[in-house]
């Protein structure tokens, strides 16, 4: 499994398994090809969830595309 987690956590993310107090997502198909990953992606949230804050940005700077 390949971990995917955000710095400057005040507290650490669980890195064996997919088990985690942030509730990660777990990914095993790429979603723009559609094919298996190798290896499952366990992308982590941040405690503060600045996370939703860049994808916002993106979305009103691209116009979401």
């Amino acid at each position: 499994m390949i971990h995917i987690f955000p710095i400057g956590e005040e507290t650490l993310h669980e890195t064996k398994g997919t088990q985690c107090w942030c509730g990660p997502d777990v990914e095993w198909v790429d979603p723009d090809t559609r094919e298996a990953y190798r290896e499952a992606l366990v992308i982590h949230h941040s405690r503060d969830h600045r996370e939703v804050v860049e994808e916002a940005e993106v979305i009103l700077n691209d116009g979401g595309e």
